[in-house]
Formats: structure tokens, sequence, C-alpha cells
């Protein structure tokens, strides 16, 4: 049931919040792997290149959300929120790799930062009500739907340039919309501490309390779910566009595709229902899989009809697949852990935003761009069947 006492006030911010900062990983998508191939770079540096966003996250999204806890999370994204507006504009200054793999290291910890800071403001003003996390989800839907198709024609209009002011424009968003968010409506941390050296750098004890939770069978499903469930994101995040874009799509049909995505996610707002007459695990495995298969398949035609058709499915998949893990691990662990628990999942995510980008570029580089989505969608398709059985065996 929604919980009425918590007013449009509060909830409006908070769905903004996370509209602005999970839609900024559409655009970027859209944006960098496209400007790449402009100044000539190889497929393997790509792939380099494009993971170099997510090593920053894969490192500090545990300390982030350690942070969220100790400072409280409104003051992490006020801080990250400005970083993901400012860093977008220095693009346009740079053709030299290093320098644009330094920017993709700070940009990307600030995107993922924001983001896992929108989850775990979702989860310490809602509490785990489904429905609600539903309509959080579906608020991010909205923001895939508008972001992309306005990046593809700031790029088809003004070439990079406008991309990297869109993406300036969504970081601002962010920013924008979590000093709406009212400060009573936020718990407070435990024990505020003050800004210091010791309270800001890498803690071990944040680490390993964070990473023993893992030792809860679900929750470690959960974290082999969700990493799974990031294959077909990186897929889609390094070189979905460049090969649409080989095959003559232009810009803005690939804006728009990302917005089909996101439109078919915004029926995320059934997640409540469904879950009231199929099993939550099983929901989440099923949805997960589909969203896989979705973006494996894409080079099985170019047919503009046949790829708006995987973007919705995608999107649909997607959205009910995050609304479910929101809402299991909300109830799974208590909220002062809300913050690491996050953490953990976005490393997850991140040590495969990593690695495959990287991985897919050596594939293409060496045989074909096709047999490179083929093979790295199919073995995740198959990992999720694996965790899924040995899930079973354990119930």
């Amino acid at each position: 049931m929604v919980n009425l006492s918590i007013s449009k006030r509060v909830q409006i911010p908070v769905y903004s919040t996370a509209g602005f900062s999970n839609s900024l990983g559409d655009i970027v998508p859209l944006v960098i792997p496209l400007w790449l191939t402009t100044i000539d770079v190889e497929p393997i540096l790509i792939g380099l290149t494009v993971s170099a966003r997510y090593i920053g996250p894969l490192l500090f999204s545990i300390q982030g959300g350690a942070l969220m806890d100790r400072f409280g999370v409104r003051k992490v994204l006020i801080f990250f929120g400005c970083l993901g507006a400012i860093t977008p504009l220095l693009y346009s200054f740079s053709g030299w790799l290093p320098f644009v793999i330094c920017l993709q290291l700070v940009g990307g910890l600030a995107d993922s930062i924001s983001w896992s800071g929108s989850q775990t403001l979702t989860n310490q003003v809602f509490k785990g009500c489904a429905v609600l996390a539903g309509r959080m989800i579906a608020a991010t839907r909205i923001g895939t739907l508008i972001g992309p198709f306005i990046a593809g024609i700031c790029l088809d209009s003004f070439g990079p340039i406008g991309g990297f002011l869109a993406m300036s424009l969504w970081g601002f968003g962010t920013l924008i919309s979590i000093i709406l968010v009212p400060a009573f409506s936020i718990p407070r941390p435990v024990l505020p501490p003050t800004v210091e050296p010791h309270n800001i750098i890498p803690k071990f004890a944040d680490y390993r309390t964070t990473f023993r939770l893992l030792s809860m069978p679900i929750i470690a499903t959960m974290m082999a779910v969700t990493t799974l469930r990031q294959v077909g994101s990186s897929i889609q995040g390094s070189f979905y566009t460049i090969h649409l874009s080989d095959v003559g799509v232009s810009e803005i049909i690939i804006g728009l595709l990302f917005a089909i995505n996101g439109l078919a996610g915004i029926f995320s707002v059934w997640t409540g229902w469904l879950t009231r007459y199929f099993n939550s695990e099983k929901l989440l495995f099923w949805s997960v899989g589909i969203s896989i298969f979705s973006i494996t398949i894409v080079p099985v035609s170019e047919n503009l009809i046949f790829q708006c058709a995987m973007a919705a499915l995608r999107g649909f998949s997607l959205a009910i697949s995050v609304a479910l893990l929101l809402a299991i691990l909300a109830k799974e662990v208590k909220s002062e852990y809300q913050g690491r628990l996050i953490g953990l999942r976005m490393t997850c995510h991140q040590l495969l935003n990593v690695i495959v980008p990287i991985a897919l570029g050596i594939v293409v580089q060496i045989t074909s761009m096709v047999i490179g989505f083929y093979l790295i969608g199919g073995l995740a398709i198959l990992g999720l069947f694996i965790v899924s059985f040995r899930y079973r065996l354990t119930k």
C-alpha cells in the first residue's frame, strides 16, 4: 500500500533527482562513443576510454555509500551533482586521449555516486515501498525518454559540443533536484561527523562491513543478478551506438531509440501489481534475462521497426528488474546500511562496466561487431541461468 503520509512535495523532487541522475547514463553512451569515432580512435581504445568512466565508481562506490551514511545523502549528492554539471563542458577543449580518459574518470565517478545517491534517497524516504519505488523507476524512464532525444538533436545540429552541453544540462538538473528535496524528509546520519580528512578517505572498516552483507544468501544472489544485468547495459553504453551509426542510423534516430527505451520503462509502475501475482525473485530473473537478450540480438536486423521493438522490450524489462532489486534489498537490510548496500550494488555494476567494453572492443577488433554482441551477451545469459539454478537449489 502507498504511504500517503509522504507528500507530493517530497515525492516529486526525489523522482526528479532519480530521473536526471539515471538518464545521464543514457546520454553519455550516445555522445562519447560517437565522438571518439570522429577522432579516429580504434575499437580497443574506444573500449578502454569507455571503461575508464567506470574505474572510479568501481574503486569508490562503497566509499561513496559510506559517505552517504556518514554525512547524509543530501550533502554528498550536492557535491557530486556540481562535478557532474561542470565536467562535460571540458570535453570540448580536448582531443588528447589521456586527458579524455581523465575526464572520464572524474565524470564517471560523479555520475555513479549521483545515481547511487538517488537510490539511497529513494530507499531512505520511501522505506522499501514497491509502489513508490516503481514510480521512481518510471521517473528515470521519463528522463531516459527526454534526455537522449534532446542529446541526439543537439548532436545532429551542433556536433559533439551540442552533446557535451546536453550532458552538462542533465548534471545541473540533478543538482537542482536534490536541493529541492526537503531536508526534514531525509533521515539524519546516526553520528553526524565533521568534514575532516579521516572522515572522507576510504576506511577498511567500511569495506569490511559492506562485504559482510554478502554472507546473506539473498544479498549474494541479488548482487550476482545485478552484475549480470549490467552486461547488457555495458554493451549499450559502448558499441551499441557505434553499431547503429555504422549501419546508417542517424544521431536523432539513435536518440529516439534510447527514448523508446525510456518510454517503455514507464510501465515499471506495474511492478507493485505484478508482485501480487508473481514471485518477486522469479520475476526478477526473467526480467533480467529478457533485458540481456534484447540487446544481444540487435545485430540480427537493421530494420528500424525491429530496433524499436528491442529498445522497448529492453526498457520495460530493465525498469521492472531495477524496481524489484531496490524493493527486495530495502527489505533485507537496515536503513543505516542502505548507503553501503547501494555502494556494493554499484561496485558490482562498475566491475562489469570496466570489463565488458574492453572485452567487447577486443572481440570487435579481432572479429566483428556482430560476433562481439552474440558472444558477450550469450555468456551473460548463460551466467544468469547458472545463478538462477543455484538459487533454486538453496530455496
